[in-house]
């Protein structure tokens, strides 16, 4: 019988502790521009960022939003990020935030029904919480099940969209909207994003690695000169393809980011062999 890991306890954060590098920046950065979109958080508000850990929500609010983070994992403390276990509670008093993100976290709560009513208290009256959780219809999710992929993220629960719904229905929340996360693209889409209103400085911080992969798969080459649209454009199906297989078998980023190295390698060592036999 394995150990039992009790709620607010030393075991539980050293078993998310351990889990603290498991993560995809794309999906991460999606879902975060996806939620401040719906959230349109006004100017000067308070927000709670729950499960935060390094805080990358920050980049997609305005500037002068009053951010605390709050992470189970050490490893992600600093001066706007507390570091605190929820089970117990939320420390903060009522009504003390305008926004709750709670971003694919409550998955990961031991008492999701006692967390949201946390939520709903430290919210003030007109008080918004966004909330996402893993999809149980998507096909990375289908995938894992039909071939009993053990779960590398701590995943505790799953919800439907209904029983979403009604949870926090019980906890005095109201659904106001609905959007989804999709699979994962290796190039963030920035100017689209602009024309939609929910564009940041810091949109494609993270992504020069991708977009160099994308555009040597492609054929240009780094002497420039060479290439072109389509190439480039089927490079990036190529990254679209791998980095969702990646995703699917549940390897970390540091994985995805050897399997980009590895495909900037061997194209240019393929566009210098046909160059050379030319």
């Amino acid at each position: 019988m394995a150990g039992k890991i009790a709620p607010s306890s030393p075991e539980l954060t050293a078993f998310y502790s351990a889990r603290s590098g498991w993560r995809s920046r794309g999906e991460e950065g999606m879902r975060f521009r996806k939620a401040a979109a719906l959230a349109r958080v006004a100017a000067a508000a308070a927000v709670l960022d729950i499960g935060c850990r390094d805080g990358g929500l920050r980049a997609f609010l305005p500037q002068d939003v009053r951010y605390q983070g709050i992470d189970i994992a050490p490893e992600f403390a600093a001066p706007d990020i507390l570091i605190q276990d929820i089970s117990g509670g939320i420390p903060f008093p009522d009504g003390a935030f305008d926004y709750v993100f709670c971003i694919d976290v409550l998955e990961h709560v031991p008492n999701p029904f006692f967390t949201l009513s946390e939520f709903h208290r430290v919210l003030g009256p007109r008080g918004v919480l966004v909330l996402s959780v893993p999809n149980p219809y998507h096909v990375k999710e289908i995938i894992w099940n039909v071939f009993r992929i053990p779960d590398r993220q701590g995943h505790l629960y799953s919800w439907t969209r209904q029983t979403m719904t009604r949870l926090g229905e019980m906890n005095g929340f109201r659904l106001e909207a609905t959007a989804g996360t999709y699979l994962h693209p290796p190039i963030p889409m920035i100017t689209l994003l602009a024309r939609s209103g929910v564009s940041s400085t810091f949109a494609g911080r993270g992504f020069e690695f991708d977009a160099l992969a994308a555009v040597v798969l492609g054929g240009t080459t780094f002497e420039g000169g060479r290439g072109g649209i389509g190439g480039t454009v089927a490079g990036i199906f190529v990254l679209f393809v791998a980095f969702n297989l990646v995703n699917i078998v549940g390897l970390n980023y540091n994985v995805q980011r050897v399997v980009e190295g590895v495909i900037i390698i061997v194209a240019s060592a393929a566009y210098t062999l046909l160059t050379s036999r030319r």
